[in-house]
């Protein structure tokens, strides 16, 4: 029925099918093995036209009743118009939109094996246990803690190196030119007791006498030979005027 008023409607060139609507079958209490098959369609297309195509399908299909029918007065594109509207010339040249509500009547497939096939197919089937239709709203987050920061590491206190100690001073007082040759030479450090030295002595300090060498004194430390030797320099001798 639906190929045959789709196949009519072109054929008809003036018929546009608008909207087409199938109802469930409906079974006759009277007729347990019949049913009738709702169908609703809106069709848009002059007054001759539609009745021509209207014919054309109820003489196609012999088990195909009309139910009901309303004519309302459009325009080309199918919008409805003014009851009262009136179109210009013949009315038959008129566009209108047509509503039908056709009435199928049917024979029910009562087979054996349609029914047993059916039978071993419904026990298949099982409710769902959730409705994909529904929309489940996204589950809320639960508020987190921020990341702890991470603690800094241990400042580790290095202790300043110890500044080295001043080295010593020396001052000369006085020198002697001993009968052997030998230089003994009389001072005192970092203004200390006058000490007595000779080349090869040590003083209360530590430091030896290592040398005396064109009026310079040279002074070292054995027990520490990383401990820079000392120069001091001896004041030139006064000159004797003999007369």
């Amino acid at each position: 029925m639906l190929r045959s008023a789709t196949q009519f409607a072109s054929d008809a060139a003036g018929v546009l099918i608008q909207q087409l609507n199938v109802a469930a079958v409906e079974v006759d209490s009277a007729a347990p093995n019949h049913g009738v098959l709702s169908v609703a369609m809106t069709a848009h297309g002059s007054y001759g036209q539609l009745k021509a195509w209207q014919a054309s399908i109820q003489q196609a299909v012999p088990s195909l009743s009309l139910k009901s029918m309303s004519l309302v007065a459009s325009d080309a594109f199918g919008a409805a118009r003014r009851p009262d509207f009136q179109p210009e010339g013949n009315r038959q040249e008129g566009q209108l939109t047509a509503s039908y509500v056709w009435q199928l009547w049917v024979r029910l497939n009562t087979d054996e094996p349609v029914k047993q096939a059916m039978q071993e197919i419904r026990p298949a089937m099982f409710p769902m246990a959730e409705n994909p239709f529904v929309v489940t709203p996204p589950r809320a987050e639960e508020p987190t803690e921020p990341p702890a920061e991470p603690s800094p590491p241990p400042v580790a206190f290095v202790p300043a190196p110890t500044p080295p100690l001043p080295l010593p001073t020396w001052e000369t007082l006085g020198q002697l030119e001993a009968q052997e040759g030998n230089t003994i030479v009389m001072g005192r450090w970092n203004n200390g007791p006058i000490e007595v030295m000779r080349q090869g002595q040590t003083a209360a300090n530590g430091y030896q006498l290592q040398s005396i060498e064109q009026g310079v004194l040279v002074f070292s430390r054995p027990g520490l030979p990383d401990a820079p030797a000392l120069r001091f320099s001896l004041p030139k001798k006064p000159r004797f005027e003999t007369r």
